[in-house]
């Protein structure tokens, strides 16, 4: 085999900011930062020299499989009919996941919905309210073993406790419920989602209070809004894979081979044309990939007048990442990349701190 003969010489950091300089053609340096958010620098380029020793990497099984397929519903004002029109729709491009809201008391005809539907192939999570609890038992008659109720904590005042008994789930149902974490994208992004974690932490000493076996962290779901800003959704995802997997090794909590604590949603802007968004949600669903996220929910657009055609190629992005796209990689793809390391490194830090 012939030696590779086009490898770049190393540069020194010296040597490349002056190129950047010159680049710049007057311009000082300066004038390329920005901000992550307000008060929080944005570098825009790290060179070798900065990075530590040792890159941080993702482990392999978070890029075993691409992310499962959530679909998000809400059917407050739908009539069987029509909910069982969008769960065939949703199934036909191979959703493996259904996250249903539920706000009013309209009576439903669960045969009606299920009619064409294997429920015992898809996982059930519908929002905790009292307008879900008979939905959600009618569903779990039929496959007890993939049906949860979904409580929202990033909503939520009462504790662990006292939500439960609110919602008569004893000892026995307690397999049957999902705890969600909720990380948006807006403000101090690690200020906030260390108060997340903190919240987490109360939960979990709460529930061994419970004195059940069932393991608190298969609970938990943490859901991340992607942002508008392709590297720093990457950034948010890898930070919130390092603090829940130094969160599982500190507590010794053995780590599932198959982890699914990590759901991104991708949501669109209010009158966000159509064109964009498509452009968007495809830049989002990579970063979700590329970041070993283990499922994944492109929101659908909800103005008024827009063609399903545009629902139907959001599942298509679905669809292309799992049989066409050669993703995932097997291997963490962005380990070493010194930008990425640095702020990942840098706000995982400063949010483990504030947790403990």
């Amino acid at each position: 085999m012939q030696t590779w003969e086009y490898t770049f010489p190393p540069s020194s950091k010296e040597d490349w900011i002056r190129q950047i300089e010159k680049d710049l053609k007057g311009k000082p340096i300066d004038s390329l930062y920005r901000e992550w958010w307000t008060g929080e620098p944005l570098i825009p380029f790290h060179h070798a020299s900065d990075a530590p020793p040792e890159p941080i990497v993702l482990p392999d099984e978070l890029f075993a499989s691409p992310p499962r397929i959530v679909e998000s519903f809400d059917i407050s004002n739908k009539s069987g009919e029509q909910i069982n029109k969008l769960l065939l729709e949703a199934l036909q491009f191979g959703t493996q996941t259904f996250l249903i809201k539920k706000d009013n008391g309209t009576n439903l005809d669960i045969n009606q919905i299920l009619e064409g539907v294997f429920p015992d192939m898809i996982h059930w999570h519908l929002y905790t309210n009292k307008y879900s609890l008979s939905l959600f038992h009618e569903i779990a008659k039929r496959t007890p073993q993939t049906t949860f109720l979904r409580f929202n904590r990033s909503e939520s005042r009462s504790g662990i406790k006292s939500l439960l008994e609110e919602f008569q789930q004893d000892q026995e149902q307690l397999q049957q419920i999902k705890l969600e974490y909720h990380f948006t994208s807006r403000g101090n992004w690690v200020e906030s989602a260390g108060k997340i974690f903190q919240q987490l932490i109360e939960d979990w000493n709460q529930w061994k209070t419970l004195n059940t076996t069932i393991s608190f962290f298969d609970k938990c779901i943490l859901t991340l809004d992607a942002d508008i800003q392709y590297f720093k959704q990457i950034i948010q995802t890898r930070v919130l894979h390092l603090l829940w997997l130094n969160l599982l090794d500190t507590n010794s909590v053995l780590i599932n081979d198959h982890p699914e604590y990590l759901e991104c949603h991708i949501h669109p802007k209010v009158n966000q044309a159509p064109e964009h968004y498509l452009i968007r949600a495809s830049m989002s669903s990579l970063a979700a990939v590329l970041t070993g996220t283990t499922s994944l929910c492109i929101h659908h657009l909800k103005t008024e007048g827009i063609s399903d055609f545009y629902k139907r190629i959001d599942r298509n992005i679905h669809h292309l990442l799992h049989l066409e796209s050669g993703l995932p990689p097997g291997k963490d793809p962005l380990a070493g990349a010194y930008t990425l390391d640095y702020y990942t490194r840098l706000w995982t830090e400063r949010i483990w701190n504030q947790i403990l």
